[in-house]
């Protein structure tokens, strides 16, 4: 099995690709404040499957030594156990692929009207990560299998840790892994001992003014929602922050629509 702790990015080329993040106040205002992105622990997901070995791929780990050792059990128990800790050091960050917002994406990972959403491309989040001694980054789109039953892919650890069930499918995530390799050196033996896994997340340092395209409000926002977070956006990012495309109404129109309802209202007063 490769595992490869050097940075990687498997885009098929794709740097350009339009990716969304969506985001509570308290979340955005963190990384407003720190200029960090948050990485979650993956054995922290409410997704249980996340990385998961089901019964087939147990099955393939089982054989895999018969016949060319005699300990061939305890070596398959052995991996099936190191690839479940293996998700202790894994941290992510999630992206959704899309060319424009989603509505389902802001009702499930926005508040319910104060919501944000940071408008990136691929190749701005690679740039914006500043150099981070806690390991390599990885760079992946998420691939929806059912993993209940299919079998998952033992060549390479990366492919393990980047799967999903298929009833989230609609999240078209792009995932920042890193795997946790900080450390010291065993004095004993001269290895390199992991040390102080954080216990729910990690931050990694960016660079807001590459990392930031664009951002964007809820639909749902208020007039003071807009007016009180366009200040600290501006402040703090220098970009101006957008309504939401789901339910913007253009300037122009917003005037012919104010104009006409005027006009009714005034064609009604002389009727009476």
């Amino acid at each position: 099995m490769e595992i490869d702790f050097k940075p990687t990015y498997d885009l098929d080329g794709a740097d350009d690709l339009i990716i969304w993040r969506y985001l509570t106040i308290e979340k955005f205002r963190d990384l407003l404040e720190t200029q960090t992105l948050y990485f979650r622990r993956m054995d922290k997901f409410i997704d249980e499957y996340e990385g998961y070995l089901n019964d087939h791929t147990k099955k393939v780990l089982d054989n895999m030594f018969v016949g060319e050792f005699s300990n061939h059990e305890e070596m398959g128990n052995s991996l099936k156990t190191a690839l479940k800790h293996i998700k202790e050091l894994t941290f992510v960050n999630c992206w959704h692929i899309a060319d424009k917002e989603s509505k389902e994406m802001w009702d499930n990972y926005a508040e319910a009207t104060a919501g944000v959403v940071i408008k990136t491309t691929a190749k701005r989040l690679m740039a914006s990560i500043l150099k981070t001694d806690l390991g390599a980054l990885h760079l992946r789109k998420v691939e929806y299998l059912d993993t209940i039953d299919n079998e998952v892919d033992l060549s390479n650890l990366l492919r393990i840790l980047n799967t999903k069930q298929k009833n989230f499918e609609f999240e078209q995530e792009l995932r920042m892994i890193l795997i946790y390799t900080k450390g010291d050196i065993d004095p004993a033996d001269g290895e390199t001992v992991i040390m102080d896994i954080p216990e729910k997340g990690l931050k990694v340092k960016v660079d807001l003014n590459i990392l930031v395209e664009k951002i964007y409000i809820h639909p749902r926002a208020t007039k003071t929602d807009y007016q009180l977070l366009r200040r600290i956006v501006l402040k703090l990012t220098g970009k101006w922050l957008r309504r939401s495309n789901l339910n913007y109404v253009p300037f122009a129109k917003r005037i012919k629509l104010k104009f006409d309802l005027t006009l009714n209202k005034f064609r009604r007063s002389l009727k009476s």
